[in-house]
C-alpha cells in the first residue's frame, strides 16, 4: 500500500486541471516516511484520491504526478502503455523516410515528469532528472526495449539540476545492448548527421531544431550566411543544401566544428577551412564587415537557467542581436532564437526590439516559430515552452 500526501485546501486546484508539480508548500500532511522517488497516492484537503505521483522530502517540488487514476499500477506495463501511444503520436506526423530521429520523452509534457528519451536512429538515450524517474529506471528501460527493440540504450544524466534532487549528476553509459562507437549517424529531413550521445551538448544532438532548420534553408537560399554558435553545423548543412551561396560557422568549440566538418562530408558538402571558425560569438560579430553577411543566425546556448538569470540573459540577448542587426545589409535576414525557458516570448521579442533601436534599425517579422511535434507543449504545463524562434528582415 502507498503512502499518502494530503494537500491543504484550495491546493488540489492546478492538480485537478493537469498540472504535475505539487509544491511543498501545498501539502498539509505526509503518512510514513517517504524515501526520495517513492510512489505516494495524493489527496485532497478531504482525503479523496487525485492520484498517483512520485515524492522527494528533499525537493522543492516535492510530488510530480504519473496518473490521474489513483488505481493505477505504476510498473513496466503501465510504462508499455504511456510510450507506446507516445510513439504513434509522434511517428504519424513525423516522415520515417527521411527522419529516423526525435524526442521520445518529453518529461512533463509527455505525461512523465523528469525523464528525456530520445531516438537517433536505433539507439535510445536516457536522462533521468528527477529521484522518482532513477528508482523507476531499470522498469522504463524494460518498457523502452519492449516497445522499440533499440539496439542500445545509453544514459545521460550528466546534468546539475539531479542535485536539486540529492542525486550524482554524473551517470553516463549504457543500460541495454552494445555499440561498438557512441557516434551514431542519423537522418533528418533526408540530411545526414552523425551524434556523439556520449559526449555531445544535451543528448547529444538539437533535435527541437528540426523543423526550423529547414525554415532557415528557405531564407538561405542564394545568400552568404552566417552561423553563430553552428556547434555541429546542422543549421549550416540545412542552408547549404536549400541553395546558400556561403555559410560560415562561428563556435566557441574546435570539437564542434571538426563535427561539423564531418557532417559536411557526410552530406556531399565542400568543407573549406575558412568557413570553420574557433570563437566567441560577440566578437566574431563585432569583427565582421558590414554587408559581408546578407543572412546572420543566431542560435546561443541558454543565457538563462532560472527566472533569476533572466534580466541578465536578456541584456546578453540585446548585445548579441544588436551586433548582428548592425553587421546586416538592408534585407538582409536576422533568424535569433532562444532555447532559455526562464526567458519568455515576449521579453525575447522586447530584447530583439531593443537591439533594433540601438542599431538605428528596422525590422520586420516574417516568421515566428517553436518546438516541433515531438517537444509539443501540454496547455497544462506550459513550463514546457521554452524555444523561441524569430526570422526578421532588416528594411
Amino acid at each position: 500500500m502507498l503512502d499518502s500526501i494530503i494537500l491543504k485546501p484550495g491546493k488540489d486546484v492546478a492538480v485537478k486541471h493537469g498540472h504535475p508539480w505539487i509544491f511543498s508548500g501545498a501539502i498539509s500532511n505526509m503518512t510514513g516516511k517517504v524515501s526520495p522517488g517513492a510512489l505516494v497516492l495524493v489527496l485532497d484537503s478531504r482525503e479523496v484520491p487525485l492520484g498517483v505521483g512520485y515524492c522527494n522530502p528533499k525537493s522543492g517540488i516535492t510530488v510530480r504526478m504519473l496518473t490521474r487514476d489513483p488505481a493505477e499500477v505504476i510498473n513496466t506495463a503501465f510504462f508499455v502503455k504511456k510510450i507506446s501511444a507516445l510513439k504513434e503520436f509522434k511517428e504519424s506526423w513525423i516522415d520515417a523516410a527521411t527522419t529516423n530521429s526525435y524526442r521520445v520523452v518529453f518529461a512533463e509534457s509527455d505525461g512523465i515528469p523528469g525523464l528525456i528519451v530520445d531516438k537517433y536512429n536505433d539507439v535510445l538515450v536516457l536522462q533521468a532528472h528527477t529521484a522518482g524517474i532513477d528508482v523507476q529506471k531499470a522498469t522504463i528501460v524494460e518498457a523502452l526495449k519492449k516497445v522499440y527493440s533499440p539496439r542500445a540504450i545509453f544514459e545521460r544524466s550528466d546534468l546539475s539540476v539531479r542535485k536539486i534532487e540529492g542525486l550524482p549528476d554524473q551517470p553516463t553509459g549504457l543500460l541495454s545492448g552494445a555499440l561498438e562507437t557512441t557516434e551514431v549517424e542519423i537522418m533528418e529531413n533526408g540530411l545526414k548527421f552523425i551524434v556523439d550521445i556520449a559526449k555531445g551538448q544535451k543528448t547529444g544532438f538539437f533535435m527541437d531544431q528540426r523543423e526550423n532548420r529547414m525554415a532557415a534553408a528557405h531564407y538561405a537560399k542564394n545568400r552568404t550566411c552566417l552561423n553563430i554558435c553552428s556547434y555541429t553545423g546542422a543549421f549550416s548543412v540545412a542552408m547549404l543544401q536549400g541553395g546558400a551561396k556561403q555559410v560560415v560557422n562561428v563556435d566557441s568549440s574546435e570539437s564542434a566544428n571538426e563535427m561539423a566538418r564531418i557532417n559536411y562530408n557526410l552530406n556531399k558538402l565542400e568543407a573549406i577551412d575558412e568557413d570553420f571558425v574557433v570563437g566567441d560569438a560577440f566578437d566574431a560579430l563585432a569583427g565582421s564587415k558590414p554587408g559581408q553577411f546578407d543572412l546572420i543566425l543566431l542560435d546561443p546556448p541558454a543565457f538563462s537557467k532560472t527566472v533569476k538569470e533572466a534580466p541578465q540573459a536578456l541584456k546578453a540577448y540585446t548585445k548579441l542581436n544588436a551586433l548582428a542587426i548592425e553587421a546586416l545589409p538592408k534585407n538582409g535576414i536576422l533568424i535569433t532564437s532562444s532555447c532559455s525557458g526562464a526567458v519568455k516570448e515576449d521579453d525575447f521579442m522586447n530584447a530583439i526590439r531593443y537591439a533594433a533601436e540601438r542599431s538605428g534599425a528596422t525590422l520586420r517579422l516574417l516568421e515566428k516559430r517553436a518546438q516541433p511535434v515531438d517537444h509539443a507543449v501540454n496547455p497544462s504545463f506550459p513550463e514546457g515552452a521554452y524555444l523561441k524562434f524569430f526570422v526578421f528582415c532588416k528594411v
